[in-house]
C-alpha cells in the first residue's frame, strides 16, 4: 500500500490515499496481519498528522479491538500499550490540541480500570517500569510521581489518569485549542 498511497499523496489526494489505507488496516484487522496494520496505521499519520480522529479512533481500535483477538491477557496488554503509544505520538506532533491528553486519561482509568481483565492490567501497569520510563521520555510526564502513585507506592491506572487530565485543563489554562462540540 505504500507505493500506492504515496502516488495518490504526491497527486494531492492525500484524503484518498488515507482512505484507501484505512480499508487495508481494516483488512489486516480482520486477517489478523498484526504487522502490516501497524505499519499501515504509521502511513495513515504520515499522511494526515494533524487530523486527530486518526490517532483517537486508531489507538482505541488496537487498545480496544486488536487487543481482544489475543488469548494472553500479557499478550492484550501490550496491544493496550501500542495504542496508548500511537495516542502519545499523536500528542506529541498535536501539542496544543487537547483531546490527546483527555483520550489518554481515559485510556489509562478506562481500559486498564474497567476491562475484564482490569486485575490483570492494573497489576502489570504497576510493575512496569519500562513503560513509566517511556512516557517520562516521551511526554515528560512522570507517572511515579506522588499523586500518581497508590498506596502500594507504586504507579496506579487511575491516578495516572487524572494526571493526564490535570494535563488537559493546564493545556485549556494555558489557551490550547479545545475541540468544539458537535451537539
Amino acid at each position: 500500500p505504500a507505493s500506492e498511497s504515496m502516488r495518490l499523496a504526491a497527486l494531492g489526494l492525500r484524503g484518498v490515499a488515507a482512505t484507501i489505507l484505512w480499508q487495508k488496516a481494516e483488512y489486516y484487522k480482520k486477517e489478523q496481519y498484526w504487522d502490516r496494520l501497524s505499519a499501515t496505521l504509521n502511513q495513515i499519520a504520515a499522511l494526515q498528522p494533524h487530523f486527530i480522529e486518526i490517532w483517537k479512533f486508531q489507538s482505541h481500535n488496537m487498545s480496544y479491538n486488536v487487543s481482544t483477538q489475543f488469548d494472553n491477557y500479557e499478550h492484550r496488554y501490550e496491544w493496550v500499550k501500542r495504542g496508548m503509544d500511537y495516542l502519545v505520538r499523536g500528542a506529541k506532533i498535536n501539542k496544543t490540541r487537547t483531546e490527546m491528553p483527555f483520550e489518554l486519561g481515559w485510556f489509562f482509568g478506562n481500559k486498564m480500570g474497567v476491562a475484564d481483565e482490569k486485575v490483570q492490567y492494573r497489576q502489570l501497569y504497576r510493575d512496569d517500569r519500562d513503560f513509566h520510563e517511556e512516557i517520562l521520555a516521551k511526554t515528560g510526564l512522570d507517572v511515579t510521581q506522588k499523586d500518581g502513585r497508590g498506596p502500594d507506592q507504586k504507579p496506579d491506572n487511575w491516578l495516572t489518569g487524572r494526571l493526564w487530565y490535570e494535563r488537559c485543563y493546564e493545556m485549556v489554562a494555558s489557551g490550547a485549542k479545545q475541540a468544539k462540540s458537535k451537539l
